[in-house]
């Protein structure tokens, strides 16, 4: 047989309390395993040996939800300070209390670390001026698919004061709103073709002796 337990003021005492069914805490009819509901639509759960704040949600086999009972925010506390927030909507805040994307970080030091193990991890910054710094711990970073900038002909790759060491690449393709070249390496010359006429033109490559 199944019992409900409704609470309608405080439970206190020193030996704790053991409920084999539903429980409700400001409902008479609860839902769920521990189902809290507030008229004024706040739920609260306090977590913890002192006085500390804790408005969670959470989900497991046994399906056990707290919520905001008016569907609105579900915040999430630390030494009253909000640490993270769940929107109506769905999207996520960490430091941040209008998330307007699914997961949105708010730190002004790194906002993401993803590691593979206690030595190799990669952090992810955004700086005050917007700038993405991409910090790998132990590695590379590795792009498997193509990489384009968002506007043709209008992005730079490095700068005067922060220039490439080495470039390695196939072929290289020049072109802008004047020329519109191609550079192909052969097995013994070097091929320029102009792509407006279709011509070709063989680069004269002049051997440098060793004595030179």
């Amino acid at each position: 047989m199944a019992y409900n337990v409704f609470l309608g003021g405080r439970l206190t005492g020193s030996m704790g309390a053991h409920f084999q069914d539903h429980v409700g805490i400001g409902t008479s009819s609860p839902a769920k395993h521990l189902h809290l509901y507030g008229s004024s639509g706040e739920v609260e759960l306090r977590l913890g040996s002192s006085d500390k704040f804790s408005s969670v949600v959470q989900k497991s086999n046994a399906e056990l939800i707290i919520q905001n009972a008016s569907g609105g925010d579900i915040l999430f506390y630390d030494d009253s300070a909000e640490t993270m927030r769940i929107k109506d909507g769905g999207n996520v805040g960490i430091g941040v209390v209008d998330p307007d994307s699914a997961l949105e970080v708010l730190d002004t030091s790194s906002q993401l670390k993803l590691s593979y193990d206690g030595s190799n991890a990669t952090a992810f910054t955004v700086g005050s001026g917007g700038d993405m710094t991409i910090v790998p711990s132990g590695g590379e970073v590795i792009i498997q698919g193509n990489l384009f900038p968002n506007n043709d002909n209008s992005r730079d790759l490095g700068s005067p004061a922060k220039r490439w060491a080495n470039i390695y690449t196939g072929d290289l393709h020049l072109k802008n709103d004047r020329g519109d070249w191609t550079i192909l390496e052969e097995e013994d010359y070097l091929c320029v073709i102009n792509n407006k006429t279709g011509k070709k033109y063989k680069m004269d490559l002049t051997p440098i002796e060793d004595d030179e």
